[in-house]
């Protein structure tokens, strides 16, 4: 196919020419020249560009610059995430700063010949253009494509006119996109904010008659708790085939959305059938399962189990089970567990650095804060209000991304 399925016409109504194939170093010049680099400037590397978007610009000083620093950014450039390019983590610099960009050498600086740059950054997101890319990367553990590779990659380009329409369809996607993830973001925030001052009975609700509630009680959490012992079956016992028991791992408990692991909502793998799980111990509503270790501050994320009705679910590797010993209100645990108050328990006892864990030990050294029952709901209710209006905005973020997806399929070659 050397046309799209979907094309646009010129202004006047008449089809624009056939596409041309071309290498991209005959498109475009890859790595130009750069000047030299000021005292001060903003560092651009492959850790703080996400979807586009560069996140928290580091100001440094060419004193301090990692080596990496080489690629001055000129407005209109293009870079193409040279190293794990499947993350696709590419940025198209067109917003002046006040001070010299500079890109890190993770990057493939680009600029069109005689072309629209923002055509050619959309380009960089589509799927087969990166099979290409992923087709001539080598590394194992950080795959790489080097600039020569990358510059003989072939593709089609159609004229300047036809990638200005395409580039500005695509570019008005995005930025509602961007528009719907700062909104996604905003009232992330606003939900840690309104947790953190529950939690810290900043606010305090009252009683439907306007009476004040108690005081909190702060109990040990083996008060509170007690142990759900957990299996240490590894992937390769995990599928994603309907099976007859459930099995939550901490890396689910990383990816699940919000504080509420719901079989009725969320994916979680099944058990292998030819596991024997006779002695394992099942879990049930209201338990709580907590990641005992991950890659980042998030050690002590937890999930409340919800909706389990006839399944069958057990607690898996690197988790943490727990089941009340007291009555509590549906959710109110698991946004507990995932609050500031909690967490700022948990750090003083984490260990490792590279990838930090907590221990059931130390976990047990921790309070558990209860409110009375009817202010527990009153919590649970609000805070769930915010994650209702939470995952709307995520789900319209959703279909705005697969129709940037699905354009992409459409709009090129």
């Amino acid at each position: 196919m050397t046309t799209p399925k979907l094309r646009f016409k010129a202004d006047d109504g008449s089809a624009f020419p056939a596409w041309e194939q071309m290498s991209l170093e005959d498109a475009c010049e890859l790595n130009p020249k750069s000047g030299p680099l000021a005292d001060e400037f903003y560092y651009m590397d492959l850790s703080n560009v996400d979807s586009g978007q560069w996140l928290e610009p580091q100001l440094i000083q060419k004193s301090n610059a990692p080596s990496r620093a080489k690629r001055v950014a000129l407005i209109d450039d293009v870079f193409f995430q040279s190293v794990r390019p499947y993350n696709k983590g590419h940025y198209h610099f067109t917003h002046p700063r006040d001070k010299q960009v500079v890109a890190s050498t993770g990057f493939i600086q680009a600029r069109m010949r005689n072309g629209c740059n923002s055509f050619l950054y959309q380009l960089f997101f589509e799927d087969g253009f990166n099979e290409e890319v992923n087709l001539r990367c080598t590394g194992s553990n950080y795959p790489a494509i080097n600039t020569t590779d990358f510059g003989q990659i072939t593709t089609f380009f159609p004229t300047l006119p036809e990638q200005l329409k395409i580039a500005g369809l695509l570019s008005a996607v995005d930025e509602v996109i961007a528009l719907q993830q700062a909104a996604v973001a905003a009232w992330g925030r606003y939900k840690t904010g309104v947790a953190q001052k529950l939690f810290a009975q900043e606010v305090r609700f009252k009683a439907d008659d306007g009476s004040t509630f108690p005081a909190w009680d702060r109990l040990d959490f083996n008060t509170v708790f007690s142990g759900i012992s957990n299996n240490t079956l590894s992937r390769a016992k995990l599928t994603q085939e309907a099976g007859s028991a459930y099995n939550i791992h901490y890396g689910d408990i990383h990816t699940i959305l919000g504080n509420v692991l719901d079989l009725n909502k969320d994916n979680v793998p099944f058990i292998a059938s030819d596991v024997d799980c006779s002695r394992m111990q099942h879990l049930q509503d209201g338990d709580v399962v907590i990641a005992d270790t991950a890659e980042d501050d998030t050690v002590g994320k937890a999930v409340e189990v919800y909706n389990v009705g006839s399944s069958t679910i057990y607690a898996g590797l690197h988790t943490i089970a727990c089941r009340p010993k007291l009555q509590f209100a549906p959710k109110y645990l698991g946004y507990y567990i995932n609050s500031d108050a909690f967490h700022d328990q948990l750090r003083p006892y984490m260990q490792g650095t590279k990838q930090p864990a907590i221990s059931k030990a130390n976990i047990a050294l921790t309070k558990i804060d209860v409110p009375s029952l009817e202010e527990q709901r009153k919590i649970a209710e609000c805070l769930g209000a915010i994650d209702e209006v939470i995952a709307l905005a995520k789900a319209e973020l959703e279909k705005w991304s697969e129709l940037k997806k699905g354009l992409l399929q459409q709009l090129f070659v």
